[in-house]
């Protein structure tokens, strides 16, 4: 079970990072041409909008992908002393704030969304909704790792030691290789 959630979040991962890297560097691209065309008296008249959503799928997608690859700030060391049951108990206590918070995120993005697809952008004409998008993928997508790690969690429970470090669980359970050039020295 865990393996084939593992495997369908690694794929979900990977795309999301693929439209926010892609998204990244249309954007790029995209301000790039409009400063050359402004320097040459011309305006790229759509380029704005096309930026600003974009923006919206490099950022939502990509805060999903760095959330699913735990390259979050973790400060276990003011509950090291604790038990490790307790320490488990609290980690998935804290995913399931996380599936909460995405949960109350993409109701409300459904709601407003709904409204949105009658409302088209003013310069491009694409509807609104397509800027909500990549918030409710991303937080629906958080939502499942959050989910997996919670189990991930409640199965390594039974083989790790006392004392081992709640990132274990993540490093045994990881959805995306640790990248050694991030590592910490010492």
């Amino acid at each position: 079970m865990l393996q084939a959630s593992r495997r369908i979040l690694i794929a979900i991962g990977f795309a999301e990072l693929a439209v926010a890297m892609l998204s990244f560097w249309i954007i790029l691209l995209l301000v790039v041409a409009q400063v050359v065309a402004r320097q040459l008296s011309y305006s790229l008249w759509w380029a704005q909008e096309w930026t600003e959503l974009l923006i919206m799928y490099a950022y939502f997608l990509g805060t999903s992908f760095i959330y699913q690859a735990r390259q979050m700030i973790i400060m276990e060391f003011l509950i090291v002393r604790w038990s490790l049951r307790w320490r488990i108990w609290l980690y998935v206590f804290t995913q399931f704030l996380v599936i909460v918070f995405c949960a109350v995120v993409v109701v409300a993005a459904v709601r407003i969304a709904r409204q949105e697809l009658d409302f088209p952008s003013f310069v491009i004409g694409v509807p609104r909704f397509y800027w909500t998008l990549p918030l409710i993928i991303g937080s629906i997508s958080m939502c499942l790792t959050s989910v997996y790690f919670a189990v991930a969690a409640v199965a390594a429970a039974r083989d790790l030691p006392p004392g081992a470090p709640l990132s274990e669980i993540e490093e045994r359970y990881a959805l995306v290789p640790p990248d050694r050039r991030f590592a910490t020295v010492g």
